[in-house]
């Protein structure tokens, strides 16, 4: 009978020592693995490059205009058109049409100083979506039209950045509150 237990038993194995730098090389690669997988882990993606146009503004309503900037590549002037983010303006066709002038206008004044708009990657009917600032000051300029009282906030697409600057315009009655005191959208 003890000789079938010891069938049934598993077989012996030998044992064989690695030599100590071999464990320690393996420590060492076990550990490497470990710690590059927990960098990936922390790796964020990069946010995407920011395109900036510097150039000369026209006017071509009262939330949009086209910019001239320089290729330096090609050494020629390029031109596009860029919808100021956040900000509604009248339009010409709306019902507050009365008041598209004064928008355009109150843009025309902006456009006397250089600007600096980044493209935001987004695109409202073929124009480039852009956050714009002064050159030289920086100074936001959704904000200071808005401000101004030519345009209004858009939170859909602001997420209320320029809700505080209507809500001084109105209530300093600037721009298009002077006597316009209803959304027209």
């Amino acid at each position: 009978m003890s000789e079938s237990l010891n069938e049934d038993a598993p077989a012996k194995r030998s044992k064989t020592r690695l030599p100590t730098p071999v464990i320690g090389l393996m420590v060492l690669v076990l550990i490497a693995f470990y710690m590059s997988s927990l960098a990936a882990k922390d790796k964020v993606a990069a946010p995407p490059p920011v395109i900036e146009v510097r150039g000369i503004v026209i006017p071509v309503d009262g939330d949009t205009v086209d910019l001239t900037s320089s290729n330096f590549d090609t050494r020629e002037l390029e031109t596009s058109r860029h919808r100021i983010w956040g900000i509604d303006a009248p339009d010409v066709n709306g019902s507050a049409g009365e008041y598209f002038t004064q928008s355009k206008a109150a843009l025309a004044v902006a456009a006397q100083y250089e600007w600096i708009c980044e493209d935001t990657g987004d695109r409202s009917r073929e124009r480039i979506v852009s956050k714009c600032r002064f050159a030289s000051n920086d100074e936001d300029i959704g904000y200071w039209i808005v401000r101004a009282g030519y345009a209004v906030d858009w939170p859909d697409f602001s997420g209320g950045a320029y809700a505080e600057a209507e809500r001084l315009a109105k209530i300093d009655r600037v721009g298009i509150w002077q006597t316009y005191d209803r959304s027209w959208r």
